[in-house]
């Protein structure tokens, strides 16, 4: 199994820590796998899977790495993490 989520999660998190010219191309990558991983339907809706390759079972430690990537994207606001979150 592939644990995606997990080192996205936290990479989206070291990268927010960069400077802007080190970070833009990664981070911004790392955000939309986490924004397009995001459950969309059933009881797990909201939450996170593994990776999005697999079965979409929810998993409670899979989602707070990934919301924790989000949220270290969102402390450089400029608008767009706003914007992602009124979507989900």
């Amino acid at each position: 199994m592939h644990y995606a989520t997990y080192s996205v999660g936290l990479r989206a998190a070291f990268y927010s820590l960069l400077p802007e010219p080190i970070r833009r191309t990664e981070l911004a990558q790392d955000v939309k796998y986490l924004t397009t991983s995001i459950i969309k339907t059933g009881d797990g809706a909201g939450l996170y899977s593994y990776n999005k390759e697999t079965e979409w079972i929810p998993d409670f430690s899979n989602s707070q790495y990934g919301v924790l990537g989000v949220w270290y994207r969102g402390r450089l606001w400029d608008g767009n993490s706003q914007r992602l979150l009124e979507k989900r």
